[in-house]
């Protein structure tokens, strides 16, 4: 996270002021499932399919191993005495 702070004095009561701010986040989430457990079965209830010589799916046999991750960044810019404040998000998954 960064955070700039300006601030300019034009008078003893006039002051302007800005502020900017960046912040970079980003998580990983690690998922197992085991070949008997619920989550599992669950899978493959979904991804079961009726054909003429029975049902069938497309899933192999074993469990189940997911991975992922998401990037973001923020952009954060303030100003004083008149407050406009643009915030820029942007979001990646992997």
């Amino acid at each position: 996270m960064l955070i700039l702070d300006a601030e300019l004095k034009l008078s003893s009561s006039l002051k302007l002021t800005t502020q900017f701010g960046y912040q970079q986040d980003g998580y990983s989430l690690d998922r197992y499932a085991g070949e008997n457990t619920y989550a599992m079965r669950k899978e493959k209830l979904f991804a079961t399919y009726t054909y003429p010589d029975g049902k069938r799916t497309f899933l192999p046999t074993g469990g189940m191993h997911k991975q992922t991750e998401a990037h973001s960044s923020q952009w954060t810019w303030k100003q004083w005495p008149n407050t406009h404040t643009v915030l820029i998000k942007c979001t990646t998954l992997r």
